[in-house]
């Protein structure tokens, strides 16, 4: 398990002028490519290993709450989703659904009460394989760890529900709402390894570190670095300066006549492939 002080160290690895340098908005890359590299380098193995110390979860259940919600992937996490959905599952109208439902998870989960994660077909997770490290932990955190999670949610979607709202946008409902409760029909093995605040920081630390083989130091501080499945889509299209106009938009058209031309179109240009 590593410390504070242990994390800060790894992350000064990165350089003296991390921190000074401009970062670019997106990290730009070809995602066939740069995941065939990944696999053959086996760093998606080396990401597996990763996730080793996080007990093997069973699900309650209960009806499809928490995998509603997207998390945040990685930008290795994405690739590896990527290369699972293209080259694994390989069935090309699969695919196009999750493109599509990605879209409408960028820019109407906010607004609209059934816009689910796009992988969450009839309650099950078609890239449950290799989902993400947040997707792994979720529900096994105690719940301190959890309540300053939902804390800074809860800020989040406010500050959201204010910028909507200053643009005529109502969101689906207050951001209590919004904020996934906490699972309490999860459980792990017995004796199984706790999954406690400093391992996670450690294990993510691990998984941020990772792209040093692969991307430019500034790249970390990209936006598409760490970022819901969704918007690593979405901004293969859509100009970050340009995301949140392009929300209000959908938005504003799916208010009125509860569909979006503009979205659609946007769906549509990707021909139904990932990018």
């Amino acid at each position: 398990m590593e410390r504070d002080d242990d994390i800060s160290r790894r992350l000064c690895e990165l350089g003296p002028d991390y921190f000074l340098k401009q970062p670019p908005a997106l990290i730009e890359y070809d995602p066939d490519r740069l995941s065939r590299r990944l696999k053959n380098e086996r760093v998606f193995a080396r990401l597996e290993k990763l996730y080793s110390p996080i007990p093997e979860a069973t699900c309650g259940d209960c009806g499809d709450v928490c995998c509603r919600a997207t998390p945040d992937f990685y930008f290795v996490e994405y690739l590896n989703v990527w290369r699972h959905v293209r080259h694994e599952l390989a069935d090309p109208a699969l695919e196009a659904e999750i493109t599509a439902r990605a879209f409408r998870w960028a820019f109407l989960s906010l607004v609209q009460r059934d816009v689910y994660c796009p992988f969450l077909f009839d309650g099950r997770c078609a890239a449950y394989s290799v989902r993400p490290f947040n997707c792994r932990v979720w529900g096994l955190e105690d719940d301190a760890w959890y309540e300053r999670r939902a804390a800074r949610a809860r800020e989040s979607l406010e500050k959201q529900r204010d910028y909507f709202a200053a643009h005529g946008v109502k969101m689906a409902a207050p951001p209590a709402e919004l904020v996934l409760p906490k699972c309490k029909h999860i459980s792990v093995p017995p004796g199984s390894r706790p999954v406690t605040e400093p391992l996670v920081n450690s294990i993510e630390t691990e998984i941020a570190m990772m792209h040093r083989a692969f991307i430019r130091p500034e790249e970390f501080r990209s936006l598409n670095f760490h970022l819901h499945f969704p918007g690593h889509v979405a901004l293969k299209k859509v100009a970050p300066d340009k995301y949140d106009e392009t929300r209000i938009a959908v938005a504003l058209e799916f208010q009125m006549t509860g569909k979006s031309p503009l979205l659609d179109s946007l769906i549509e240009s990707y021909g139904g492939r990932l990018p």
